[in-house]
Order: C-alpha cells, then sequence, then structure tokens
C-alpha cells in the first residue's frame, strides 16, 4: 500500500464534511485538508436556509464543530477559494 501524504477535499458543503468524517474514522484525518471559500466550517444549509426566511438572525448550525476537526487532525483552510 502506498503512503499517503495529503488528502484535499474541496467545497466545505455537505458532502465535504462527511467525507472528513469518514477519513478521519479510517484514521487518516492528519492527512486531510478541507478548503471552503467561506469564513465558516461546513454547516447544514437546507435548514439554515428555511430558516433564515423566518428569522435572519438564525444561528448557523455547524455539521461538526472546530474542536472536532482539530481532535481529528484535519487542517481546515476557511476563506480560501480553490482555482
Amino acid at each position: 500500500m502506498t503512503a499517503v501524504e495529503s488528502i484535499v477535499i474541496v467545497g466545505g458543503g455537505h458532502a465535504g464534511a462527511q467525507l472528513c468524517a469518514a477519513l478521519a474514522g479510517a484514521g487518516l484525518g492528519p492527512h486531510v485538508h478541507l478548503v471552503c471559500e467561506e469564513s465558516c466550517l461546513p454547516y447544514q444549509r437546507p435548514p439554515l436556509s428555511k430558516s433564515f426566511l423566518k428569522d435572519a438572525q438564525e444561528p448557523v448550525q455547524e455539521h461538526r464543530g472546530a474542536d472536532w476537526y482539530q481532535k481529528a487532525g484535519i487542517t481546515v483552510h476557511l476563506g480560501d477559494a480553490v482555482t
């Protein structure tokens, strides 16, 4: 088996967050870099959009908190667009 150097996940949507969780579960967290154009961690988008229509002050519901990514060894790059 070839050694893993880095795994780069582009996009902080639901799929990116779930892939981080799966890779962390497989023990690969320290090799993972999650790159998000937005300045916040991946969050629940459908509930936010529906709640936003009702209340503009609705807090963002993150998939996982910053401490989870840190404990998993995942490096998160926020506010960083990929070109």
